[in-house]
């Protein structure tokens, strides 16, 4: 009502607070960005793609602001426009695209699968490094809900949903990848838990959650992605995990050893705990938590390697 009513008192306030503010500086180097895709993009249009090609890849080598993904679609722009003037450069522009962004497009040729690599630092430890991205708590817990929305039983949201799942693991800690995904072979999802522990995940959530029954084509899948793994993974030990409302498998389907199931029940129980546990570490500053205190955390919401492992349940066989 202050406001509205026009009081003075209100007035003088708001004047001396805004007195004091700054104008942001601009960030020269975002707009020489934009300003290079428009020209760029007048050139190809008069038809110099290869000098529309040049002046992008110039612009990524001169400019260093950019993180790997973003350098990965300017990379990715310039191969666009190299096609119509060098087919063969431009495939070698989208091989370089893909290795700096494994989301962008795959060239037809060249492209092989990268392991994942043993990381030296604990899972704890990868966690406080991630809540350390953020300058307040409220943006982190924001974050990883526009992570766990996703994680549901839908038609039509594999792509997403296999995206969040990969991204919750790294969230926690987690080594993880989409391999088939980024680079055409392998499972729709990759964690690696501990050391030489890796989950090889097959996500079925668009399947309708009144299904009764885990199908032989579903089995058939998990048992190609546990191939793969062992194939490039030889040393290492696997866990088949299939992302399914049920946990009954039909009587012509037959699973990998070891395989376990992760229905909706129990996926709802594990992003009930995740959301948990960010909201605990939002209740102080990221640098406020020690590593230790994070591991006692992650073992309190169920979410270290060993507990998290307790989400997934044996599937049994349909009589």
């Amino acid at each position: 009502m202050q406001v509205l009513k026009r009081d003075q008192k209100w007035i003088k306030l708001h004047k001396s607070k805004i007195t004091k503010t700054t104008r942001k500086a601009i960030n020269s180097e975002l707009v020489e960005y934009a300003e290079v895709e428009r020209k760029a993009f007048d050139l190809a249009i008069s038809g110099q793609h290869l000098q529309a090609a040049e002046l992008v890849r110039s612009a990524v080598n001169r400019l260093r602001m950019l993180d790997s993904d973003d350098e990965g679609w300017y990379l990715q722009l310039a191969a666009t426009y190299m096609y119509k003037a060098d087919r063969s450069k431009s495939m070698e522009l989208q091989l370089s695209a893909h290795k700096k962004n494994s989301y962008l497009l795959r060239p037809p040729e060249g492209i092989s699968y990268v392991k994942l690599t043993k990381k030296r630092s604990i899972q704890s430890v990868r966690v406080k490094e991630f809540i350390d991205k953020f300058t307040e708590p409220n943006a982190m817990v924001l974050h990883i809900n526009s992570i766990l929305e996703k994680l549901v039983f839908s038609p039509e949201s594999s792509a997403q949903f296999e995206k969040a799942f990969c991204d919750i693991g790294k969230c926690l800690g987690f080594e993880a990848q989409q391999p088939e995904k980024e680079y055409g072979v392998g499972s729709d999802v990759l964690w690696n838990i501990y050391e030489d522990e890796f989950l090889v995940i097959e996500a079925k959530n668009e399947v309708k959650v009144s299904r009764t029954e885990i199908y032989k084509s579903e089995t058939e899948q998990i048992s190609n992605s546990i191939n793969w793994f062992r194939q490039e993974y030889p040393d290492k030990y696997a866990i088949p995990v299939l992302i399914h409302p049920s946990n009954v498998l039909h009587r012509e389907a037959f699973a990998p050893e070891n395989t376990v199931v992760l229905n909706e029940n129990n996926l709802k129980t594990m992003v009930q705990n995740i959301r948990g546990f960010f909201v605990k570490l939002s209740e102080r500053k990221a640098s406020d938590w020690s590593p230790s205190e994070i591991n006692t955390e992650l073992k309190n919401y169920k979410l270290d390697r060993t507990n998290i492992k307790n989400y997934f349940i044996k599937p049994v066989k349909s009589i």
